[in-house]
């Protein structure tokens, strides 16, 4: 199901007659998301001319590997490219744009620079504004058990990136097992496809733009390294944290004071486990000779663990970790603990 703003078609058809579009833009990104976003708009030539901004190699960011291979896909595009050095003042000087476009660019920018470009700028956002404000939207929409997310392009008009007028916005429902990656790449398709519909007639849609309902808005905050640890409570909800933060920050519990990452698990109900796991207490953990995977106990529900990585080390199957890990209690069964880590070891 989707949906999106409509306004009256012969009104848009006279606005398109009349309209003029940017011929030269300015990107600014900084992760996956905006490389998916800033390769299909390249790729289908909406602008003559593109620049991009990236975060410097010098910077601080939450993800500097991330952050890297944004550089590397403008560059693989023959796109030029202008570091960010933690302001705008350099962008400041940058001449001949039409129009900026932000998408995952993560830094505020000044009214001096809201203000340069004859065209304002565009933040491509992958929710449903006013729903999901910030960093993290994606993340959120996935440990939110949302059954429906899109994308938002908003103009930007202050300092606060997320709620600006809403030029145009698309739905789509999402599943119960959609991970971040999934969800990321098809959002940020859509968010370029977008971006192509409005510049064929944006002058219509900068008039025809909406104010967002702000008394609606929820945020979207930046996830920190411990999100990703877990507490044995409800294994619904560790399958969406699995989902929106195994890739980043990772998955974790604890044993023996040793950090372990889990790198591939998924949700059981009750009704499903064997006799012997519905006796166990939160954390504790089974495995079975013919298993290819660890059971592990939840308050409500379970996990099935398939691959785990001790640290420095490579990620391994459920097998081979229970083979070289945990305690035999029987010719048929293995066992052991997990705890939710107690203390930050970064």
């Amino acid at each position: 199901m989707q949906s999106r703003f409509r306004f009256s078609l012969a009104s848009s058809r006279l606005w398109k007659a009349l309209s003029t579009s940017p011929q030269s833009a300015l990107f600014l990104g900084s992760d996956e998301f905006s490389s998916k976003v800033l390769r299909n708009v390249h790729l289908r030539k909406i602008f003559p001319s593109i620049k991009v901004v990236c975060p410097s190699s010098g910077q601080r960011v939450h993800n500097k590997k991330v952050a890297n291979k944004f550089r590397r896909d403008a560059k693989e595009l023959n796109l030029p490219t202008i570091d960010w050095k933690g302001n705008d003042s350099l962008l400041l000087d940058v001449e001949n744009i039409d129009l900026a476009i932000v998408a995952s660019f993560g830094h505020k920018l000044s009214k001096s620079l809201i203000e340069k470009f004859p065209y304002g700028i565009i933040n491509i956002h992958p929710s449903l504004l006013p729903r999901w404000r910030g960093a993290a939207p994606l993340q959120h929409t996935i440990m939110s058990g949302d059954t429906k997310t899109g994308v938002s392009l908003v103009k930007i008009e202050d300092e606060k990136f997320d709620r600006g007028r809403i030029l145009i916005q698309k739905s789509i429902q999402i599943d119960s097992e959609v991970t971040y990656a999934k969800l990321r790449d098809t959002l940020a398709l859509m968010g370029s496809e977008l971006l192509i519909e409005i510049m064929g007639n944006f002058d219509w849609f900068s008039a025809n733009a909406k104010t967002q309902e702000n008394q609606a808005g929820t945020l979207a905050k930046k996830i920190s390294k411990e999100a990703g640890f877990i507490d044995f409570d409800d294994s619904v909800l560790i399958d969406r944290k699995f989902r929106a933060l195994g890739h980043d920050p990772g998955i974790y519990v604890q044993r023996n004071e040793t950090r372990i990452k889990l790198t591939s698990l998924s949700h059981v109900p009750d009704d499903e486990t064997c006799p012997e796991c519905a006796e166990l207490t939160a954390g504790e953990s089974l495995h079975r000779r013919d298993w290819n995977w660890i059971y592990t106990k939840c308050n409500k529900g379970g996990l099935r663990i398939e691959k785990i990585q001790m640290p420095f080390k490579a990620p391994v199957w459920a097998k081979d970790f229970a083979n070289a890990y945990m305690q035999r209690i029987s010719n048929q069964w293995k066992s052991l603990k997990f705890y939710p880590i107690q203390t930050y070891y970064y």
